[in-house]
């Protein structure tokens, strides 16, 4: 929907409703040992004190899968039994400049790049862990660590896609250039 607020009007009786933009379920294993995502996105304002969430995959506040902003740094996180491990690149983003994000994973290390750049990888040896459950500009643990209703994307993420293998450094810089 364009603009900042949603515009079309949904009919709930006593229940909550979730906007089909916000939440994609896909039937996934539980411990993906390789995969790459590229997504892309058009702020609508500049950064962020709270985050900027673009996707993710939450388990529980221990285990999640995440690409975000944090407000100085675009990150991939992949949070194993309470640790973070972080593939990063410092972003400064405006307002509707487009920006392409690729990040990919393996059971040795995750990587990030961000407008053709290759961000710092992570190298470790634990296994990337998705829910069933994936959401396109929401985060679970960014509401948390806030402490308020809700942390959405303000503007429009688009062209997300999967891939089941890990596509090399040098192919995630070319899919964000």
């Amino acid at each position: 929907e364009a603009g900042k607020f949603a515009t079309s009007y949904i009919p709930t009786v006593a229940s909550t409703v979730t906007r089909a933009a916000d939440q994609d379920t896909q039937a996934i294993q539980v411990n993906v040992y390789t995969g790459s995502i590229k997504l892309e996105f058009i702020p609508n304002h500049g950064v962020s004190s709270l985050g900027c969430p673009l996707w993710s995959s939450y388990i529980d506040a221990s285990n999640y899968s995440a690409i975000f902003h944090d407000g100085t740094n675009m990150l991939f996180r992949k949070r194993i039994a309470g640790t973070n491990y972080d593939a990063s690149i410092a972003l400064t983003y405006v307002a509707a400049q487009l920006i392409k994000v690729a990040v990919s994973w393996s059971n040795v290390n995750i990587n990030i790049a961000v407008n053709g750049v290759l961000g710092t990888a992570n190298t470790n040896t634990l296994p990337l862990q998705l829910s069933s459950i994936q959401r396109i500009g929401a985060l679970e643990f960014l509401k948390q660590a806030n402490n308020v209703d809700e942390v959405r994307v303000d503007g429009g993420v688009k062209n997300i896609a999967y891939y089941p293998i890990v596509l090399s450094t040098s192919n995630l810089v070319a899919l964000t250039s």
